[in-house]
């Protein structure tokens, strides 16, 4: 006979079934009322858990070294099917502004890499399929921008990665320490309300 955790009262602690491979409570077992809100609490409260946990392993990824692209992409990749080396490699040309050129932001890039992942079209005939991408491409920079006012890191950092000078002033000020780890957890957020 098996047996199942039920949230609720102690005294009813296991639901069990039959050796006909039915897992169904008997009657006076049922889940209602506050035994149904509190398993709903309990796996909300375990879904925020898993959040905050990758959200948090993005933003830590990021402090290890790798850039903001390769963060966002080899944390959420791998639950997509995409190993964390090759995500890690993707990802890789596309930091600071995308080669250090200063222009979209690499968390944001990255975003849009998960969300082609997710909800990206595998045949040209799949025009509903890349609107659906699309849309929430939009969505993402219409929030990104909403935290931080802009998606192109030249504009987020206050100073041209493009240029020797721009870079020095990002080394000097240590932006990618200061400012980069927000736009990272902003993204992985962002990721997390509309996936």
């Amino acid at each position: 006979m098996l047996s199942f955790p039920l949230v609720g009262n102690p005294s009813e602690r296991f639901w069990t079934s039959q050796n006909d491979g039915r897992y169904e409570p008997p009657q006076s077992r049922r889940l209602s009322g506050r035994g149904v809100e509190n398993l709903i609490n309990y796996h909300s409260a375990e879904k925020e858990v898993n959040i905050v946990s990758k959200v948090e392993r993005t933003v830590s990824c990021f402090e290890e070294g790798f850039s903001c692209s390769q963060a966002l992409l080899s944390i959420y990749g791998e639950e997509l099917g995409l190993d964390r080396e090759t995500a890690l490699k993707v990802a890789g040309a596309f930091g600071g502004g995308m080669g250090h050129m200063g222009e979209t932001c690499g968390a944001v890039t990255g975003a849009f890499m998960i969300i082609g992942l997710k909800y990206g079209n595998t045949k040209a005939s799949e025009k509903k399929t890349k609107e659906r991408a699309y849309s929430l491409v939009k969505e993402f920079v219409e929030r990104f921008k909403l935290r931080n006012g802009s998606i192109v890191c030249r504009e987020l950092l206050g100073c041209d990665l493009s240029t020797h000078e721009g870079k020095k002033t990002a080394k000097k000020e240590d932006l990618f320490a200061i400012r980069c780890p927000k736009f990272v957890r902003d993204a992985a957020e962002i990721i997390e309300e509309i996936l």
